[in-house]
């Protein structure tokens, strides 16, 4: 049976909420998370960008709920990080993230790279991102 949509997404959220919290009672609150991965939704605060309010309400909730920030919630392309999409002719909108443990490591940089070569053939439906942190 297929899913109604965007129900996938809500499942998944609850699950790694879930395991999130699992992970922090198993170790008394103690381990620092990075936690990365295709998200499925921007986070930059675009309008209509990929993604559902409710989805992005669950997983807000569930990065508070387990004391996790999200570190590329910026416009990548606003930022000059990202350049025009040579199809599209704009940047993409980010659904690629990394969160971590607040407070528990210092953020040394946050960027990104584009889906696209220097000839504006495409590498991916992804751009890439990338944190360099410090314990």
């Amino acid at each position: 049976n297929a899913s109604p949509a965007w129900a996938e997404h809500y499942r998944a959220i609850r699950d790694q909420d879930l395991d999130w919290g699992q992970l922090l009672d198993d170790s008394g609150g103690a381990l620092p998370l990075v936690v990365a991965g295709d998200f499925n939704q921007t986070r930059d605060g675009s309008l209509k960008t990929y993604g559902t309010a409710l989805g992005r309400e669950m997983l807000s909730t569930a990065l508070s709920r387990n004391n996790l920030t999200c570190l590329t919630t910026e416009n990548f392309g606003a930022r000059e990080k990202l350049q025009p999409d040579p199809s599209k002719g704009w940047p993409r909108n980010n659904i690629d993230h990394i969160c971590i443990t607040e407070n528990a490591f210092r953020v040394v940089q946050v960027g990104a790279w584009d889906h696209f070569d220097l000839s504006g053939r495409y590498l991916s439906d992804h751009n890439g991102v990338f944190v360099d942190i410090e314990a």
